[in-house]
C-alpha cells in the first residue's frame, strides 16, 4: 500500500476556528499548483520544447491532445512508460512548427474522401480542393530563400515500430515521409507523422522486374495485367490510411520502365488530385514522360542508403548536396533504415550552415495546375 493511499491514523488533524490546518495546506497547494500552470503557460516560449515527468498505467498506450482541428487541443503529448525513451515518460509541449501542416476541419477530410470498395478513398473537394493541397507542408512564410533546396523522402514507416517511431521523433519536420501499405497501425502512424509537422505518402508497390521472386507484396501492380485489376489493387492500397499527399513507387523497375502501363496509374492520380513521386530506384523509369503535364509529379535524383551503412548514406548525401549546388535543387530517396535516420538527422542538423535549404518534396514538384515549383537560382 503507496502513501498516498493507505489510511490516516492516530489523532484528528488539528483546526483553527474550525478550518483543518490540513485543509488549508491542500488549497494553499492547489492555488500554487494553478498559479505556475498559469505562469508557464504565459511564459511558454513557442521555439522551445519542454518535459516533465509522469505516471500513468504502463498497460495503456500513449495519450495524444491533439491540435483543434484533429478533436483536441495542440501541442501536448503524453507518453506512457511502456513507450517512453529510457530516462522515462514525460509531457512533451511540442513546437507550434510541429503542428499538421494546414488547420483541417473534420469537414474538409470528409469532403476530400469517398467510399470505394474497400473503405473511404481520395478524393478531389467539390470546390477543386486536391489532397495535394490540403496535406502538403507548406513553405514558410516568404517561400524560397534563393538557396539551393534539398528535398528528402523516407519510405518504409509502419513496418517496424523502432525506426517508424525513431523517424518521427529525430527528423526534422521538412523531411517528407512514406508509409508502406501493409504496416501496422497506420491510421496511429499517419496521424503521428503528421502531428509532427510532416507531409506523408503512401507506397504503393510496382513490379520490379525479377518478379515473382521479388515480390512486394499481394496488391503489387503488374505490368501485363488489366488496368482496371491495377487500378482494383490501387484502390485497396489507397484505402489503408489517409490525409497523405500523394503516392511513391516501391520497387517497380520493371513497371516503371513501361508507359502503358503507368498511364492508368498517373491518370487515376490526377483524377484524384494526388502527388506522384518516382522514388528513382531504376534508371530506366519513364515516369517524367507519362507524368509531367498530367499529373503533379516529381523524381529522386538519388537513392541515399542503396548501402546500408551510415558513412555510406552521408556520402551519398554529399552528392545530393553536389547536385543540389550545381542546379539549385535536388531530391533523395531512402528507407526508414536506423544507419538512414541517423545519418540524416546529422546531415539536416548542418544543412542550413553549409548553405542548403530543406523542403518537403511537395515544394520541388512540377504540377499542371501551378506549373513548376523549381526556380533554379
Amino acid at each position: 500500500m503507496s502513501e498516498l493511499t493507505k489510511p490516516l491514523h492516530g489523532k484528528p488533524p488539528r483546526r483553527i476556528a474550525g478550518i483543518s490546518i490540513v485543509g488549508v495546506l491542500l488549497t494553499l497547494l492547489g492555488l500554487g499548483l494553478v498559479g505556475a500552470v498559469v505562469t508557464t503557460i504565459l511564459a511558454w516560449d513557442p521555439g522551445t520544447t519542454a518535459t516533465a515527468p509522469i505516471e500513468t498505467p504502463a498497460s495503456t498506450g500513449d495519450v495524444v491532445i491533439r491540435a483543434p482541428e484533429e478533436g483536441g487541443n495542440a501541442g501536448v503529448t503524453i507518453t506512457t512508460p511502456g513507450g517512453a525513451p529510457a530516462n522515462g515518460a514525460g509531457v512533451v509541449i511540442r513546437e507550434p512548427g510541429a503542428a499538421p501542416p494546414i488547420a483541417l476541419t473534420t469537414e474538409v477530410n470528409q469532403v476530400l474522401l469517398e467510399s470505394g470498395h474497400y473503405g473511404p478513398i481520395p478524393r478531389i473537394g467539390p470546390d477543386g480542393l486536391r489532397p495535394l493541397d490540403a496535406y502538403l507542408r507548406p513553405l514558410p512564410p516568404g517561400g524560397m530563400t534563393g538557396r539551393p533546396r534539398i528535398a528528402i523522402i523516407i519510405g518504409g514507416l509502419g513496418l517496424g515500430r523502432a525506426g517508424t517511431q525513431l523517424a518521427i521523433d529525430v527528423l526534422p519536420p521538412e523531411i517528407s515521409l512514406a508509409l508502406a501499405p501493409y504496416g501496422a497501425n497506420l491510421r496511429t502512424v499517419a496521424s503521428d507523422a503528421r502531428a509532427a509537422g510532416h507531409e506523408i505518402f503512401l507506397q504503393v508497390p510496382l513490379e520490379p522486374f525479377d518478379f515473382p521472386a521479388n515480390d512486394p507484396g499481394e496488391h503489387t501492380l503488374i505490368v501485363d495485367d488489366p488496368a482496371a485489376a491495377n487500378i482494383d489493387r490501387l484502390e485497396w492500397l489507397m484505402t489503408q490510411f489517409n490525409m497523405y499527399a500523394g503516392v511513391v513507387t516501391y520497387a517497380g523497375g520493371r513497371f516503371t520502365g513501361e508507359a502503358e502501363a503507368l498511364q492508368p496509374l498517373v491518370g487515376e492520380l490526377a483524377r484524384r488530385g494526388l502527388m506522384f513521386v518516382d522514388d528513382g530506384a531504376s534508371a530506366r523509369s519513364v515516369s517524367a514522360n507519362v507524368s509531367v503535364g498530367v499529373v503533379a509529379y516529381a523524381r529522386a535524383d538519388l537513392v541515399i542508403d542503396t548501402v546500408d551503412d551510415q558513412t555510406a548514406v552521408a556520402n551519398r548525401l554529399a552528392q545530393l548536396e553536389a547536385l543540389a549546388q550545381q542546379r539549385g535543387f535536388a531530391i533523395g530517396s531512402g528507407s526508414a533504415f536506423p544507419s538512414t535516420i541517423e545519418a540524416v538527422r546529422a546531415w539536416a542538423a548542418t544543412a542550413l550552415s553549409r548553405g542548403f535549404e530543406i523542403v518537403p518534396v511537395t515544394a520541388l514538384r512540377v504540377d499542371p495546375l501551378e506549373g513548376t515549383l523549381i526556380q533554379v537560382p
